[in-house]
């Protein structure tokens, strides 16, 4: 096949273009579900890494930071999610 001032080239753009599309709408649900059990996963696993008895110790800053790291992730996660259930209410 030859390539006619490129109209091969869009074509494929636009499949590529409607199977991003498809797999937006459709996957996206459950890689934000994904995402979200692995961020708790995350949260809980750093909680089991803080020292309640030497809190602000050396050694504790890296699973505290961590921690807040994660717990950031969740809530851009949530918001994330509250948006779309939004933007699905309006749009219906």
């Amino acid at each position: 096949m030859s390539i006619v001032n490129g109209y091969q080239n869009d074509h494929l753009n636009n499949i590529l273009y409607i199977f991003l599309t498809y797999v937006c709408i459709n996957k996206m649900k459950n890689l934000e579900k994904i995402l979200l059990f692995l961020t708790i996963l995350l949260v809980v696993f750093n909680l089991t890494q803080l020292n309640v008895y030497n809190f602000l110790g050396d050694e504790n800053r890296i699973a505290l930071i961590c921690f807040i790291l994660s717990l950031c992730a969740l809530i851009l996660i949530l918001i994330l999610m509250i948006s779309k259930r939004i933007k699905n209410r309006y749009r219906n």
